[in-house]
């Protein structure tokens, strides 16, 4: 991934050389190999993801000659939309937090092992009281007139909740190859030392809107700490999110970043008729 954004823009070379240095992981070794061996280390896939949307942003820029009127992000893609917005002091060192908090979300994990799953054809008023019982949670509320959502918890937790999905009529049940529990309360190991890891950071006030996860815009860097924080065991409601970008006006939306995420621009455009494209270049 990123491959052709690299060999063709200086501008992307550049973000790629910063990630590096900053991270000291080699960037375009990682991003243009073969990933597979790395799909479940966030500590490499994470920055290394980040790195690509901050890239190819860096692109857009310089040829729109201009910045964007709102950034945002599903869960890590927040810290992209931070790097945009110039809340860290350049882009390397938004892909090092990056590369920080994925570190410590691995450690937690190693103790705390879990999964997440797609839930699709259950409601959210009865596919609720089904997590509850399992024990399970909310992740992401992904489109809600689609009743399209992803549930997070330990492995039996999420395996009981999609067996009772299921029962209760779901078109899709199925794992995501992701493993953590992440945006639930077993992550809550993770809020101390991401904390500290933030402090040690200068932050900045953002210079674009900055839209979060449960779609209020982050306006200092105090809200930008907070949500950074909550975002690790609460869920993100995208769905809200698309909402409040469309009722705000905006009607063009760009996507950066590796290709498997191109679904968000794709549902936004069904659903509020926006414009909405995914600028990822062939890898």
């Amino acid at each position: 991934m990123g491959k052709e954004v690299h060999k063709r823009y200086a501008a992307a070379r550049e973000v790629f050389k910063d990630a590096s240095d900053a991270t000291g992981i080699n960037m375009a070794r990682v991003c243009f190999g073969d990933l597979s061996h790395f799909q479940d280390d966030t500590r490499i896939i994470q920055p290394a993801i980040a790195t690509v949307d901050l890239a190819e942003y860096a692109v857009w820029r310089e040829t729109a000659e201009r910045e964007a009127d709102v950034v945002t992000g599903l869960s890590m893609g927040i810290y992209p939309a931070f790097g945009a917005a110039h809340v860290f002091n350049s882009y390397g060192e938004t892909v090092l937090v990056v590369a920080d908090r994925a570190k410590i979300i691995h450690e937690v994990t190693k103790g705390q092992p879990g999964k997440m799953a797609a839930i699709v054809g259950v409601t959210e008023k009865n596919l609720a009281p089904i997590l509850r019982k399992a024990g399970a949670g909310f992740a992401v509320f992904r489109d809600r007139a689609r009743s399209h959502f992803i549930i997070t918890g330990d492995h039996e937790e999420v395996d009981q909740a999609k067996t009772a999905a299921k029962d209760e009529g779901a078109r899709r049940a199925e794992d995501l190859a992701i493993l953590g529990a992440f945006h639930s309360k077993k992550q809550e190991k993770a809020v101390e030392p991401f904390a500290e890891a933030l402090a040690n950071r200068q932050i900045n006030e953002p210079q674009i809107a900055v839209l979060s996860n449960t779609a209020h815009y982050l306006t200092t860097p105090e809200s930008v700490v907070a949500h950074s924080l909550e975002q690790l065991t609460q869920p993100a409601d995208w769905d809200a999110v698309e909402k409040r970008l469309v009722i705000d006006g905006i009607r063009h939306v760009i996507e950066f970043g590796p290709d498997e995420k191109r679904g968000l621009t794709r549902q936004m455009a069904k659903n509020y008729g926006v414009k909405a494209i995914n600028l990822t270049l062939p890898t």
